[in-house]
C-alpha cells in the first residue's frame, strides 16, 4: 500500500443521488469516516478497505440513518 496515493473517485450520494468527486482517505488499510455531501450536505458514512495485494481500495458509502 502506498500511503501517498490519494485516489479521487466519482461517487453518488446515497441521500440525493447526485454524483460528486470524493478524495478517498487511504492513509491506512482500513478507514471509516464521515464525509458531507457537497450537494445536499447530508452526512455520508465512508468505509475504505484495502485488501492485501489489491491495487486499489474497496469503497462503500452508506447513509448515516440506515
Amino acid at each position: 500500500m502506498d500511503s501517498s496515493w490519494r485516489p479521487e473517485r466519482t461517487v453518488s450520494c446515497p441521500y440525493c443521488g447526485e454524483p460528486f468527486l470524493l478524495i478517498v482517505d487511504t492513509d491506512c488499510a482500513e478507514a471509516d469516516y464521515v464525509e458531507d455531501c457537497p450537494v445536499c450536505c447530508a452526512p455520508i458514512e465512508v468505509a475504505v478497505r484495502w485488501p492485501l495485494g489489491a491495487e486499489e481500495p474497496e469503497l462503500a458509502l452508506r447513509r448515516g440513518d440506515e
